[in-house]
């Protein structure tokens, strides 16, 4: 945490809380299904709340796929 000069403490980066990044997500439903750790462990290892953990466990994984078709295709004989 930082502090500016009024006493006020922000949170900086990572340190805000409830915001979880991509590899969060991945840890904890990779310790919560490979490795049997309980929900309570997770919180402790993360700081995560044990809502956010239980949301990130309910929630569907992210899947990236392939775009179905390109703009490029499309604008290629005005290009020419």
């Amino acid at each position: 945490m930082t502090s500016d000069t009024t006493g006020i403490s922000a949170k900086v980066g990572s340190e805000v809380e409830g915001m979880i990044r991509m590899d969060q997500y991945g840890y904890i439903r990779t310790a919560y299904r490979v490795y049997q750790k309980s929900i309570k462990q997770i919180c402790r290892e993360t700081g995560h709340s044990r809502q956010t953990v239980r949301k990130v466990l309910r929630s569907e994984p992210f899947v990236y796929s392939p775009r179905s078709s390109s703009r490029i295709r499309c604008w290629a004989p005005i290009c020419r």
